[in-house]
């Protein structure tokens, strides 16, 4: 198979509200890039298996999304490519 991965010039990512959102919060707030859901990833750390499905989705959410903006800088010096998050909330 080719090497393309130089020909990518635009990655677009479709969000969740669940990599942002905090369980239990019942205030209405406007969320911003600084904003992570850390409490869901914090019970599956702590209970593994045993930790709700909800839980387990939205740390998965979380830990992609982040995961990827990471990815976006370490490669931003090397490959000129563009990343587009769209929230889908």
């Amino acid at each position: 198979m080719e090497n393309t991965s130089s020909n990518v010039q635009r990655i677009v990512i479709t969000s969740s509200c669940a990599s942002v959102v905090t369980p239990g919060l019942s205030e209405p707030r406007v969320y911003t890039e600084e904003d992570w859901n850390t409490i869901s990833v914090q019970e599956v750390k702590e209970k593994g298996h045993e930790a709700s499905q909800h839980d387990k989705y939205r740390a998965s959410k979380t830990l992609a999304e982040k995961g990827e903006l990471v990815s976006r800088d370490i490669s931003r010096a090397r490959v000129k490519r563009n990343v587009s998050c769209l929230g889908l909330c």
